[in-house]
């Protein structure tokens, strides 16, 4: 016996006063309402997502800005940005 099959027949043993499942089990039944939370949850991190990269977007304008040595740099969202 190699010392790989020792789990193996470890776990027999253990389980050896436990019948065999009979058949296939049935699977459960898709919940609506867990359907719904789970695209609300999809929703509500594109969301999320969305916004950081915006902050991070308008934190680069800005720094750049600065690292050009502008001093009029306006941290507030631009007229051309629509």
């Amino acid at each position: 016996m190699r010392w790989w099959d020792w789990p193996w027949l470890g776990l027999q043993i253990f389980l050896a006063g436990y019948p065999e499942p009979e058949g296939e089990p049935e699977p459960a039944p898709v919940s609506l309402r867990g359907l719904i939370a789970a695209l609300l949850l999809l929703a509500s991190l594109v969301l999320l997502s969305l916004h950081i990269i915006d902050v991070l977007r308008q934190s680069d304008r800005l720094q750049d800005c600065f690292l050009q040595g502008r001093t009029n740099c306006d941290a507030g969202p631009r007229a051309t940005d629509h």
